[in-house]
């Protein structure tokens, strides 16, 4: 979902993800 974050993509795809 937000992978072109970077570095950070991951863990707020995750985060979000969740919500």
């Amino acid at each position: 979902m937000v992978r072109w974050f970077g570095a950070c993509g991951t863990f707020l795809d995750v985060f979000l993800d969740l919500l």
